[in-house]
């Protein structure tokens, strides 16, 4: 039978506060008792799932842990475990209101809920003998409209043999690194872009917007990777200010700026 004086010491142990015989104690109990070491696993993970999940994610693992209850409905449940599971479903449910009452919790979501690809201008319909110039264009944007963008990417990179500093080249270009997960380089890409206040992308804030969606998704990864806030807020703000802009401009991507806007602030 286990000791109901044991769930005191689980906080305690996932946070690695328990020291000497209590810990020696805790760990020979999660060796014998496999019913106690599922217990203390799913809390775990559910602590861990709270700091880098999201609202999907974290909608399974509730519905698994349900599913394992309700099968267990038909036998004695020990006391332990129904305080388990009552601690899993006020956390979840908490979890659950949180991102989806503040998104602006989880940067990597509303960059996914944000992102999509600008729409193909480029690719030459009809072509029966392309030149290596048109024939890397069509490709590379065949892939982008796949959303295939790793191989869109090899055929962007040649392209930019033959069109070093285009525009359009460089926007897509820009997107499809963004797409991905090449955060960097479509910053650096973007930003060449932006430079360019004569280019069509840069004047009607079309280059504005997939920039401050890459800054938001750098938040999102460096949120991820549990780094300060002070890096977080650094890409937040350049992300924010670019949305401003896009914005008090009203620049075609407004509405869609301003909703963002609103969940950041």
């Amino acid at each position: 039978m286990i000791d109901i004086r044991n769930t005191d010491n689980i906080e305690a142990y996932i946070d690695n506060n328990l020291e000497g015989k209590e810990l020696e104690e805790f760990e020979m109990l999660l060796e014998q008792d496999e019913e106690f070491a599922e217990i203390v696993s799913n809390i775990k993970a559910g602590i861990v799932a709270i700091e880098v999940i999201g609202h999907n994610e974290m909608k399974k693992k509730i519905k698994k842990i349900h599913r394992n209850m309700k099968q267990r409905n038909n036998t004695k449940i020990p006391y332990l475990l129904k305080i388990a599971a009552i601690f899993v479903g006020i956390a979840s449910i908490a979890i659950l209101s949180w991102y989806s009452f503040s998104a602006k919790h989880n940067y990597n979501n509303l960059f996914a809920d944000n992102f999509e690809p600008y729409t193909n201008l480029l690719t030459i319909k009809g072509e029966t003998q392309a030149y290596n110039e048109q024939s890397l264009i069509n490709n590379a944007m065949y892939q982008y409209d796949l959303h295939d963008y790793t191989k869109a990417n090899e055929s962007f990179k040649k392209l930019l043999t033959y069109k070093k500093d285009n525009d359009t080249v460089l926007f897509y270009y820009g997107i499809s690194k963004l797409g991905a997960g090449e955060v960097d380089d479509a910053i650096v890409l973007l930003n060449r872009l932006l430079e360019k206040e004569n280019s069509l992308f840069s004047r009607f804030g079309h280059v504005k917007w997939y920039l401050a969606l890459a800054y938001l998704n750098d938040a999102g990864e460096l949120q991820k990777a549990g780094k300060p806030e002070k890096e977080i807020n650094e890409k937040l703000s350049k992300s924010k200010k670019l949305l401003k802009e896009i914005v008090a401009d009203n620049d075609d991507f407004a509405d869609d700026a301003r909703k963002i806007l609103k969940k950041l602030n």
